[in-house]
């Protein structure tokens, strides 16, 4: 089971600063300044929580991605670099989603290196349907994609105006068959789905759920 400590280390915490852009482009988990950062209450769920699998560690020197390249390098170093690398030019704006609006549409994303966190704790394979609310910008459903054999994950996003952000980088990068093929998003309100009984999402085998409040400030 992921601890505590674990589950908060998956999530990326905005602050005032502008630090979004180059903590996503290096993968680098944020940086807390004294009390700037304050956790918020969260609940992350997931239906199948099977036995951790061995961490790989990113090499040295990575070159640039193509399709050949993720296969045969360490596959975790290269999902991560790929999503990194795909959601790059998002704006801190999308990914914040404040702008005076309520808090509970407020969004951020999990970096990469959170997700990899998650995946080394969920035994994935090409049997395996995956869900995932609040879905965001589907960068997470990407890596997903990316980095296990999951048959297909499908991302559920309430605000179509963060989600309208994703599939454009998504579908103009060197693996925009692969997304169109096993990565659909859908924007909806997750209270207005029957996820049991509904296709597709009811032959899931494994839904992650994301529901993270965010303290929003001046």
């Amino acid at each position: 089971m992921l601890s505590c400590d674990s589950f908060m280390r998956l999530v990326l915490f905005h602050d005032s600063r502008d630090e979004h852009r180059a903590q996503l482009r290096t993968g680098e988990q944020p940086q807390h300044h004294g009390e700037d950062v304050r956790l918020p209450a969260r609940s992350n769920e997931a239906t199948r929580i099977p036995q951790p699998a061995t961490a790989t560690q990113a090499p040295e020197g990575l070159e640039p991605l193509s399709l050949d390249a993720l296969e045969v390098a360490p596959r975790t170093s290269r999902a991560e670099r790929a999503v990194v690398e795909i959601f790059a030019d998002v704006s801190r704006e999308t990914v914040l989603g404040y702008d005076g609006r309520p808090t509970h549409l407020n969004v951020g994303e999990i970096l990469p290196g959170g997700v990899s966190i998650l995946l080394r704790e969920i035994q994935i394979d090409e049997r395996d349907k995956f869900v995932g609310t609040g879905a965001g910008l589907g960068n997470m459903i990407a890596q997903v994609v990316l980095q296990t054999k999951v048959y297909r994950a499908i991302g559920i996003e309430s605000r179509q105006d963060v989600l309208r952000a994703g599939p454009d980088p998504m579908n103009s990068s060197p693996f925009a068959m692969t997304f169109q093929e096993r990565a659909p998003l859908f924007c909806k309100d997750v209270r207005d789905i029957r996820l049991s009984i509904e296709a597709p999402f009811a032959d899931a085998t494994i839904v992650f759920w994301n529901n993270l409040l965010f303290q929003q400030r001046d």
